[in-house]
């Protein structure tokens, strides 16, 4: 059977609204549940583990340049009284918060999320334009850093940080 299954959230809201506690049978062979492509609503989480599987719902994030993923934060450990984090690094990423020079931002400050890795594209095809704009150059021990799309700003934790909290987001 089928035993991952990647959803945007609008699309894993029309799965939910099929599923019932006494119909998750159909769907026993899932061990996981990726979401990725858009900010998952906190209800949907919360409509899900009223569902009392032990399905993994793991959160993803990243930009087309990431080569789809940079990110994951498993939403079983979620906190309701919190939002819902992007998580940590997938391996062979690093994510950045810096400032509008490009200095790292201490644990605390806002600043504009970037990332890096082997996972990020080098730039765009025969668009130099284009990849000024949305990669930086040689920044953070060098390659190329990711800019997050344009309004996404975020705050610098340990969660967002290349220094990972102990517990790991």
């Amino acid at each position: 059977g089928i035993t991952h299954i990647n959803f945007v959230p609008s699309m894993f809201k029309v799965f939910l609204e099929i599923l019932t506690p006494t119909n998750t049978k159909k769907i026993s062979s899932l061990k996981y549940i990726f979401l990725a492509g858009e900010a998952i609503s906190p209800i949907l989480v919360e409509q899900f583990r009223d569902l009392n599987t032990t399905i993994m719902l793991e959160n993803l994030y990243g930009p087309t340049e990431g080569t789809v993923y940079a990110s994951f934060y498993s939403l079983s450990r979620w906190n309701p009284s919190h939002p819902i984090p992007i998580g940590k690094p997938l391996a062979n990423v690093n994510l950045y918060i810096l400032d509008h020079l490009a200095h790292l931002q201490p644990i605390g400050v806002p600043g504009e999320l970037f990332i890096g890795g082997f996972g990020l594209a080098r730039g765009y095809l025969n668009q130099p334009e284009l990849t000024n704009q949305k990669l930086l150059r040689g920044v953070q021990g060098g390659g190329f850093l990711e800019k997050s799309p344009p309004g996404r700003r975020r705050q610098a934790r340990q969660s967002i940080s290349p220094f990972i909290s102990p517990t790991g987001n």
